[in-house]
C-alpha cells in the first residue's frame, strides 16, 4: 500500500531518512521501486516478496473503506474490506523476509477505538489490526522482530500539484471527527508517517506490541 495516502507519505518519509523503500500496492509510485500486487490475493503477495528480497522493515498501509452501516451492510462488502485491510497485512506478514532486530508497523486507525456512521466494516477490521499487532508481537518478538501499529484520526487527504496526499482537511470531514486538530494546525499525512518510521528505528528497538495513537 505505497502508492496513495499515509502509504505514500511512508514512502516519501523512508527515502528522506535515507532508506530504499519499495511499494507493493495495485497502483506504481514513481517515487521508489514499485511491484504491481494484489495484498489480498497469496499466491500475488507471496511472488511480490520473493522479488523484493530481504528486508529491514515493514509497513502494511493497504487499506479501503466504503460508506456502508450494518443494516445496508452486503457481504461482498464485508469481505473485500476484510481482504484488504487485514488478511492483506497478516499474510504480508508471513511472505516478507525480515531480518532479525528489524520491526513491523500496522496502520490501523482511530476509529478502530470510536465508531462512525457508515465506517462500520472499516472501523472492526481496523480494530482487529490491532489484535493481529498484539497477538503476533509475542511470536515475532522469538525472531528479534518488532511489531507495533499507528492509529492515525479520521481523515481526509488533499492533493498538490504532484498527486502527492498532504493534507487533512477537517471542513471535507464533517460529522466524522470527534477530536479536531488545535486552531490553525493541520495533521499532515507526513507526520503520521514520521511515526510509523520512528517505530522502525532503531530508537524504538525496546517497543513492541504497542499502539501509537496519532490523534493530535
Amino acid at each position: 500500500g505505497g502508492a496513495t495516502g499515509i502509504g505514500q507519505a511512508c514512502v516519501r518519509a523512508l527515502v528522506e531518512a535515507g532508506a530504499t523503500a519499495i511499494s507493493i500496492d495495485l497502483k506504481i509510485n514513481p517515487a521508489c521501486t514499485s511491484i504491481v500486487s494484489d495484498v489480498a490475493e497469496e499466491g500475488d503477495l507471496a511472488a511480490a516478496f520473493k522479488k523484493v528480497g530481504p528486508l529491514d522493515g515493514l509497513i502494511c498501509a493497504a487499506e479501503t473503506q466504503a460508506n456502508t452501516g450494518l443494516r445496508d451492510m452486503c457481504w461482498e462488502h464485508w469481505q473485500k474490506v476484510m481482504a484488504i485491510n487485514v488478511r492483506g497485512p497478516m499474510l504480508s506478514m508471513k511472505h516478507a523476509n525480515l531480518k532479525k532486530n528489524t520491526g513491523i508497523v500496522l496502520v490501523s486507525s482511530a476509529l478502530a477505538h470510536q465508531g462512525s456512521e457508515g465506517q462500520l466494516a472499516y472501523s472492526v477490521s481496523k480494530g482487529a489490526l490491532l489484535g493481529l499487532m498484539r497477538a503476533s508481537s509475542g511470536e515475532f518478538a522469538l525472531q528479534n522482530i518488532r511489531v507495533n501499529a499507528i492509529s492515525p484520526k479520521s481523515f481526509c487527504c488533499s492533493s498538490d500539484k504532484t498527486g502527492v496526499a498532504i493534507s487533512f482537511n477537517e471542513k471535507q470531514c464533517s460529522g466524522q471527527s470527534s477530536n479536531p486538530q488545535p486552531a490553525g494546525q493541520e495533521c499532515k499525512l507526513d507526520e503520521m508517517a514520521n511515526c510509523a518510521v520512528f517505530l522502525l528505528s532503531k530508537n524504538a528497538q525496546f517497543i513492541t506490541g504497542t499502539e501509537l495513537i496519532v490523534d493530535s
